[in-house]
């Protein structure tokens, strides 16, 4: 929803995990380069310190903007998201 409502937002997420596998790499691609999703948290924590005082010129760049389409292009549908992400879950599209 942050994507789709243009929200500013960044994410640690654990690499030890087991549910990751290559193709939900290949789908969050666009928001590791956007640096949204981050694997090191130190990374996270100095991409944080650098947007700081202006995480709107970071946020709303050509760049980062160009690689949240991407992204919602493969996940967020428009109306029904909700649904929709469920009935992908389910069908093991992602």
């Amino acid at each position: 929803e942050n994507f789709l409502l243009n929200i500013p937002c960044v994410s640690y997420l654990d690499m030890d995990l087991e549910c990751y596998n290559n193709l939900f790499f290949k789908k969050i691609k666009y928001l590791v380069e956007a640096k949204i999703v981050f694997f090191d948290k130190h990374k996270l924590v100095s991409h944080i310190n650098q947007i700081w005082n202006n995480v709107d010129f970071w946020w709303t760049s050509a760049k980062t903007q160009k690689l949240i389409s991407k992204f919602n292009s493969n996940f967020n549908y428009g109306e029904n998201n909700l649904e929709n992400l469920i009935k992908i879950i389910k069908h093991n599209e992602i």
